[in-house]
């Protein structure tokens, strides 16, 4: 939260009180008790530095972020990836489109009427 927002320890303090997003993003409750102080903040940045752990943390915000994107693609009408085949059923009595005229996995032809 300190890099994204450049803020300082007693400014991470200021904002956890002020901004219900970052309250929930760190999972402060102030019903139950109260934000950390900066003394804490700053101790439990010492820690991270000394234990190497920003890294992984960027890494797993950057996977939950880019999964985030990938379904909210999936809810875009008509998005879809270059890999991904477009699968619909077929009315009864429809014919294959003739793009679709043979199974890629048996490299079988089958004709456009049932």
């Amino acid at each position: 939260m300190q890099q994204w927002f450049n803020l300082s320890d007693p400014g991470v303090e200021e904002a956890l009180y002020e901004s219900a997003a970052l309250q929930r993003s760190a999972r402060v409750d102030l019903g139950v008790a109260p934000a950390p102080d900066e003394t804490t903040i700053l101790r439990f940045r010492h820690l991270l530095e000394k234990h190497e752990l920003g890294g992984l943390m960027l890494e797993a915000v950057n996977m939950h972020l880019e999964a985030s994107i990938r379904l909210r693609q999936d809810q875009i009408p008509g998005h879809r990836e270059k890999s991904q085949p477009v699968v619909r059923q077929l009315r009864p009595g429809e014919p294959l489109p003739a793009s679709q005229t043979s199974w890629p996995c048996s490299g079988s032809s089958v004709s456009g009427s049932p």
